[in-house]
């Protein structure tokens, strides 16, 4: 398998965050439909994050809906869901 994170960073309480950037163009009633669409792939960017960084537990996983000028938090939604 192959990917690419789109970004990696800190937050204001020193926790990692893998976040990837979507530029769908969707309706406000379609976001959790994509988010639980791209939720494994993020899934899949946080546990190579952490094994590669040698974290305690992957890092949080938000959806940054570039369209809607927003974030989406995507490790509330289980992979398969």
């Amino acid at each position: 398998m192959t990917g690419a994170v789109d970004l990696v960073y800190l937050d204001d309480h020193g926790e990692a965050v893998v976040a990837d950037f979507k530029s769908d163009a969707v309706a406000e009633e379609e976001v959790p439909g994509l988010v639980a669409r791209y939720a494994p792939q993020l899934e899949h960017y946080a546990r190579a994050l952490a094994a590669a960084l040698g974290l305690t537990a992957p890092p949080r996983r938000e959806l940054w809906l570039l369209r809607l000028d927003r974030v989406e938090p995507a490790d509330r939604v289980a992979p398969g869901d």
